[in-house]
């Protein structure tokens, strides 16, 4: 575990007696600014009426972590509950009779030393999981360990020591004779998902509670895939998921999209790059995802005008670009299988890079100029990047957000741009933005909603007035409500000359 962080929900629960509607109004428009309105939401529900966390589990009957902590750095067990100012004095509310309430039921305390003061700390209760947050005590078995209250110093954040601690802690438990580590998290404490999950430690299970008035009722379902994916930034991207992603969808429907939908779809990009992709340098054309392709009523590689023979087509999921290379018909297309972070081409050898909505799907947003910039290395001086991301702006963006938190999205929808975001990411990596647009101009639930809708009354004239209402929609592409209407923003760039 690289990052030290707090994983205990309760740390995040609101600190009561300091509420006044200015402060809440000043909090309210920090995260909204950085962590978007479906997070927004999520918050103002913990505060009125649902609450979730997420469980975690790491098996102590396997191989365990090492433990490796930085030179100065002393890790114990806690023994003495006399023996409490230290501890006190980064974590003020543990009381002496506290902790030896504590140590008295058997549970464990483990410290982390710098020069005798406390810099970490964790507890583990074994047999029940006692969660503040959410007001509920969850039995586990007998063998079982919570660990809870885990807390670094934010001083010493980004060193190690939780990383340190949390093995330490699961080879002490393992000595006691524990079978399993259960913690939870708050699913808005991303920094601690991405380390966990990188970690090797395994989401299981979501718990929350709902409570209106009177009516109180506790709820447990399995995390959805999009919480499973939180990872550090070298394992979101990664083929397993993407695999899995791509046989979960393949099992459940023939294909993943509806045939109007996706008939919108290609004339969209069909007009984009008639436009874009005309007069491009002759060379390499590289398209650096293929999810369209392996499900085939979306195809969209061969609307590149002109691509001939030197087409690439990159996926980092295997088993899609696989079946990408099944479905399309003739030799004019190279696959490969690849992760547009490290791409396997030489620099300057790329005439156009084609990337359709596949750089907004990592959990860590620093991610896209991490690409972008590889994008930048590859193409030619006088090449061309035509580049999708989802539009932040899209009227129903907020609701899709919520949608994928909630698990009703099967993939990790990572973070959506509105158009001067996406122009900065490109101006940092190295492009100049020669043309802009919006495509598909319907908000996605709208669009599999209606659609579902119409397949499932099945009367003709619903049918047609739905095609008819989704093709006039379109027309938005040539007015200014294209910007809240488009499911994606879209650049035309070019790389910038070294100056």
């Amino acid at each position: 575990m690289s990052r030290a962080v707090a994983t205990d929900p309760d740390q995040h629960a609101p600190r009561r007696g300091a509420w006044t509607a200015r402060s809440a109004l000043r909090r309210g428009k920090e995260v909204l600014g950085a962590q978007g309105l479906s997070v927004l939401g999520f918050k103002v529900l913990g505060e009125t009426c649902y609450r979730r966390i997420l469980l975690f589990e790491r098996p102590l009957d396997a191989t365990l972590p090492p433990v490796r902590v930085r030179n100065g750095i002393e890790l114990t067990r806690w023994t003495d509950a006399a023996d409490v100012g230290s501890l006190q004095r980064l974590r003020p509310e543990i009381s002496s009779d506290t902790a030896a309430s504590r140590l008295a039921n058997h549970e464990h305390g483990y410290v982390a030393w710098e020069e005798g003061q406390a810099v970490a700390v964790a507890w583990a209760a074994r047999g029940h999981a006692r969660i503040g947050y959410l007001g509920r005590t969850i039995e586990l078995d007998p063998d079982d360990y919570y660990l809870y209250e885990v807390f670094v110093d934010p001083s010493h954040r980004g060193q190690g020591i939780a990383g340190a601690l949390f093995a330490y802690a699961y080879q002490g438990l393992q000595a006691a004779g524990g079978r399993r580590a259960v913690f939870a998290v708050n699913l808005d404490n991303i920094a601690a998902l991405r380390a966990l999950t990188g970690a090797g430690e395994r989401a299981y299970a979501i718990e929350g509670v709902m409570w209106l008035l009177g009516w109180r009722r506790g709820f447990r379902r399995a995390p959805p895939a999009t919480v499973r994916s939180v990872r550090r930034s070298d394992t979101t991207h990664d083929s397993g998921y993407w695999d899995a992603v791509y046989r979960g969808m393949s099992a459940r429907d023939a294909h993943y999209m509806d045939d109007l939908l996706a008939t919108l779809k290609r004339r969209a990009y069909r007009r984009m790059l008639e436009r874009w992709a005309t007069s491009r340098p002759p060379g390499l054309v590289l398209k650096t995802d293929l999810f369209e392709e392996a499900n085939g009523v979306d195809a969209i590689f061969e609307e590149v005008p002109h691509l001939g023979e030197d087409g690439i087509g990159m996926d980092v999921s295997s088993a899609v670009t696989r079946q990408a290379r099944d479905e399309t018909a003739g030799d004019r297309i190279v696959f490969v299988t690849s992760d547009v972070r490290h791409l396997p081409f030489a620099t300057g050898s790329i005439a156009v890079v084609f990337s359709p909505s596949t750089l907004d799907h990592f959990a860590v947003p620093d991610e896209l100029g991490r690409s972008l910039r590889e994008i930048r290395r590859v193409l030619r001086p006088e090449g061309v990047l035509i580049l999708t991301l989802d539009n932040r702006h899209n009227v129903l963006d907020p609701l899709l957000r919520l949608a994928g938190r909630a698990g009703r999205i099967p993939y990790f929808l990572g973070r959506s741009y509105s158009m001067r975001q996406m122009r900065g990411e490109l101006d940092r990596a190295g492009f100049t933005v020669e043309d802009t647009t919006t495509l598909i101009q319907h908000p996605r639930l709208v669009g599999v909603a209606a659609t579902r809708l119409a397949r499932r009354v099945g009367w003709a004239p619903w049918k047609r007035l739905t095609r008819r209402a989704f093709f006039w929609a379109e027309r938005l592409e040539h007015t200014p409500l294209k910007y809240v209407t488009g499911c994606f923003v879209a650049a035309r760039a070019v790389p910038r000359s070294p100056e």
